[in-house]
């Protein structure tokens, strides 16, 4: 009997190989991005000062002074944002970004569940200083991110005012810590 000779072997890959292929190769990276991103989280949640006791004392002066200087820092850069010259809802939008940076740099980093203004208004309390000023900015923001109407220099001046009472009550913590 003869025996069947073997089929002969295609030259290179059938579309549905290369398909194939190419599936594995975007999982594989994606898990690899994936494992790089939560090994970055977890530095950095390692390497973030200590956080405040769950009755609102602060863990060190330390921090407090470090969330202080930031925060200070930041309503400063956001009172100068509403100098540049432009739209009154620009320059609002952009001092409130300011005020976000400034608190994504606190040591009192921002819980999984919290808003941006309930972050706030907990970095605030820990740093005794009033929230009512930036409530204002932060409706201020929302009315010029998300309304319809023009936003008036009126309105810029009320950021202004938000900022500036902020700015007096961390001026006021300073003075009784350092």
């Amino acid at each position: 009997d003869p025996v069947p000779a073997a089929a002969p072997q295609e030259e290179g890959r059938s579309v549905g190989e290369t398909l194939a292929l190419i599936t594995q190769v975007v999982a594989v990276a994606i898990l690899a991005g994936l494992a790089v991103y939560l090994v970055v989280v977890g530095l950095r949640s390692l390497l973030r000062p200590a956080p405040h006791r769950a009755d609102g004392e602060l863990e060190s002066t330390v921090g407090f002074a470090h969330d202080r200087m930031v925060m200070a820092a930041s309503v400063v850069a956001g009172a100068r944002r509403l100098d540049l010259p432009g739209a009154p809802s620009e320059a609002i939008i952009i001092a409130y970004a300011e005020l976000l940076e400034g608190l994504a740099a606190c040591a009192q980093g921002r819980h999984p569940a919290e808003t941006p203004l309930e972050h706030l208004e907990r970095v605030l309390a820990a740093l005794d200083v009033r929230p009512e000023p930036l409530r204002v900015l932060t409706a201020l923001f929302g009315e010029a991110r998300f309304s319809d109407h023009p936003m008036t220099d009126a309105h810029r001046e009320r950021a202004r005012a938000a900022l500036q009472a902020a700015a007096t009550d961390l001026e006021r913590v300073r003075e009784t810590v350092g």
